[in-house]
C-alpha cells in the first residue's frame, strides 16, 4: 500500500514540477490585459461624448418649456387684444396687441425673458374668410435657440422653429 502511494505521488510530482508554462496560456493572459487596457482608454476618451448625449434631453426639455411659455403668453396677449371686438379689424387688433404687450415692459426691457419674440408687425395679422365667417389670424414664427455652455465653450445648441397661428372667429 505504501508503495502504491509513492507511485501516485511520483506521478503527481512529475506533472507538478514542469517548469515550462504553456505559451498559449501566456498569450491568452497578455491579450486579455491588452484588451482590458484598450477598453478603459476608449471609455475614457468617449466620456465627453457620452456627457453631451446626456445633456441633449435637458436642453430639448428647456426648449419645450420655453415653447409652452410662449404659447401661454402669446395666447393671453391675443385674447386680451381681441377683447370685446365685434368685427375683425387689423388696425384695432394691432394697436390693442401692442398696448397689451407694452404692459410687460419696464425701462425698455421685458419683464419676461425673450418676450421680445412676441412683438408683431401688421404683416403678421390677417383677416381670412372661412365658411362665411371672418377670422382674425395672427401668424407668429421665430426660432428658439437654446445653448448649453460648459467652461465658456458651447457644447450643445438646439434650434426650434416656432410656428403658430392664433385665430378668432367673428360671426
Amino acid at each position: 500500500m505504501h508503495r502504491m502511494n509513492k507511485n501516485i505521488s511520483k506521478r503527481i510530482n512529475k506533472k507538478m514540477n514542469k517548469k515550462a508554462i504553456s505559451p498559449v496560456i501566456v498569450f491568452l493572459v497578455l491579450l486579455t490585459l491588452v484588451l482590458t487596457v484598450l477598453t478603459l482608454i476608449y471609455i475614457n476618451l468617449k466620456k465627453e461624448d457620452i456627457r453631451q448625449e446626456m445633456l441633449m434631453p435637458v436642453v430639448i426639455d428647456e426648449v419645450y418649456t420655453e415653447e409652452s411659455l410662449f404659447d401661454y403668453y402669446l395666447q393671453d396677449l391675443f385674447d386680451r387684444a381681441v377683447g370685446d371686438m365685434k368685427e375683425a379689424n387689423v388696425d384695432v387688433f394691432f394697436n390693442n396687441y401692442n398696448q397689451e404687450l407694452s404692459r410687460y415692459k419696464q425701462e425698455g426691457l421685458y419683464v419676461i425673458e425673450n418676450l421680445e419674440y412676441a412683438e408683431i408687425s401688421k404683416s403678421d395679422v390677417s383677416i381670412e374668410i372661412k365658411e362665411g365667417f371672418q377670422n382674425l389670424v395672427l401668424k407668429k414664427s421665430f426660432v428658439i435657440v437654446q445653448n448649453q455652455v460648459k467652461n465658456g465653450k458651447k457644447i450643445v445648441q438646439v434650434e426650434y422653429d416656432y410656428n403658430k397661428n392664433f385665430e378668432k372667429v367673428f360671426k
